[in-house]
């Protein structure tokens, strides 16, 4: 679909349901979306498909207790580890979890 196609499903999902229409959102047009626009390749070929057909299912994280959801003050950080990562901060609230 393209944005308008999208922009047109959510209107219509928002009509029945404004919670299942926020997380259908936030899956497509904030995580998926994003990933495809600015992920590397890799990223959109592992990610991408499977979120288009809801095998994964994109979540967004902003606020935080400090700063709410101003974005340019954000201070949780993700460190690759060894097998997988490292996550410190706090969030105050996490769509689609």
């Amino acid at each position: 679909m393209n944005i308008l196609e999208s922009c047109a499903v959510n209107y219509e999902i928002n009509r029945k349901s404004g919670s299942i229409g926020g997380v259908f959102m936030v899956h497509i047009f904030v995580a998926m979306y994003a990933i495809d626009r600015l992920g590397n390749e890799e990223q959109r070929a592992r990610f991408v498909p499977s979120m288009m057909n809801f095998d994964k299912f994109g979540s967004f994280a902003l606020t935080e207790p400090d700063n709410g959801s101003d974005a340019s003050k954000i201070k949780t950080l993700a460190k690759k580890v060894e097998g997988g990562y490292l996550i410190t901060g706090q969030k105050r609230w996490i769509s689609n979890c």
